[in-house]
């Protein structure tokens, strides 16, 4: 909200979205489900993955996520480099199915 009040404020256009953010008409599909403590889905776009491994995947977003919103740099520098990482993959390599 803030940054789309200081674009109002400098005279600048507002951001369309998804256009202006994902650099794309369509946004990722992202998501990670816990099936339980040592299993779960990890889906991106038109991949799923089952098992282990999006165990981990999900402890690690939940453990990099609060640390972000707790202001902690690692927090910030993860989620910054995965949300550019997350569209230069959904842009390049593996579109969305619209």
């Amino acid at each position: 909200v803030r940054r789309v009040v200081l674009r109002h404020i400098k005279g600048k256009p507002l951001l369309k979205y998804p256009d202006d953010i994902a650099g794309a008409s369509v946004m990722p599909l992202v998501y990670v489900v816990s099936l339980g403590r040592y299993d779960g889905s990890l889906g991106f776009n038109k991949i799923v993955v089952n098992g282990t491994l999006p165990a981990i995947v999900k402890w690690f977003i939940e453990w990099t996520k609060v640390r972000q919103m707790e202001g902690r740099p690692i927090g910030a520098l993860v989620w910054a480099l995965g949300d550019a990482f997350t569209f230069f993959l959904s842009r390049n390599f593996v579109k969305p199915l619209a």
